[in-house]
């Protein structure tokens, strides 16, 4: 035991010229997570409230109304893809060349 609390008072000095000193930057470390903690619990708890409360969901009509779709463009929409049918079978692909024969 007299080594590991001895380690505790001792400082680290590298040839920067910066001391480490284990006490302080464990402190540091400790504390800086203790904070990170409190923040995420404190934005967590800010979501929740906000969700229960119901100021984060958009009002949607309770009455589903049908869509009224017109011929035309339905006829537009099926000719766009016909046409590009069309393109994809006149298209010319050159023969690929496989590695592994």
């Amino acid at each position: 035991m007299q080594k590991i609390s001895a380690s505790k008072e001792k400082n680290i000095h590298r040839g920067s010229g910066f001391v480490f000193h284990p006490q302080r930057d464990w402190l540091i470390l400790v504390a800086a997570s203790v904070a990170l903690c409190v923040a995420g619990l404190a934005y967590d708890a800010w979501i929740y409230h906000d969700a229960a409360s119901g100021a984060m969901y958009v009002s949607v009509p309770l009455a589903h109304e049908a869509t009224t779709l017109h011929l035309s463009d339905l006829e537009t929409v099926a000719g766009d893809f016909a046409s590009r049918t069309a393109a994809v079978k006149n298209m010319k692909v050159a023969p690929l060349v496989d590695p592994s024969q």
